[in-house]
């Protein structure tokens, strides 16, 4: 069975893949070799599908932002987030704490995603951040990337930049990881 988002870009790109020399399964396969192949060399424990993260934050900060993750790698997990009246500050430039949404939101999805066990859970318990350029509109995009994943505490460095690749702000996350308390029923 290949991966949903193998399957995905060959029904996506069904047409020019029946144009090539080579057998569109054979370059499905090839996807679905490389998925597997970044899984195994990767930090996550999960199951990482873009859709399904973004769906997991309806209705949330996430939507009230626009904040839409959107793409992973084996040690690193990114997401964006428009510059416009729902980020801005009343001087017309990204909000700062807009950006430290971005960033711990980052964080701490990449820490439920680097948990193995579904009794444990992620909290995050300081963040800060350095606010070194401006953006006044576009998207901006933020990537995650671990300093530290220890049994009880993980350490993400967030960099948040523009469109045209410039820092925005740097940030770091530490989240603690601990046992989940039973909800109340």
């Amino acid at each position: 069975m290949l991966p949903i988002s193998a399957q995905k870009f060959q029904a996506k790109h069904q047409k020019e893949l029946s144009t090539l020399a080579v057998a569109p399964s054979t370059i499905v396969c090839g996807l679905q070799e490389a998925h597997t192949k970044l899984m195994s060399d990767s930090i996550w424990k999960k199951p990482v599908e873009v859709e399904e993260l973004n769906r997991l934050c309806v209705p949330t900060i996430h939507a009230a932002l626009g904040i839409r993750f959107t793409s992973f790698g084996p040690n690193w997990l990114s997401a964006e987030m428009p510059v416009d009246e729902r980020t801005k500050q009343p001087f017309g430039v990204l909000h700062g704490g807009a950006s430290v949404v971005l960033a711990e939101s980052l964080g701490s999805m990449a820490s439920y995603l680097v948990l193995e066990e579904s009794d444990r859970g992620a909290l995050g318990i300081e963040v800060n951040a350095n606010h070194v350029k401006a953006a006044r509109s576009g998207l901006v995009t933020g990537t995650a990337r671990p300093v530290h994943l220890g049994r009880s505490l993980h350490v993400w460095s967030i960099e948040v930049r523009d469109a045209g690749g410039d820092l925005l702000c740097t940030s770091r996350l530490t989240v603690l990881v601990r046992e989940q308390k039973a909800r109340p029923t």
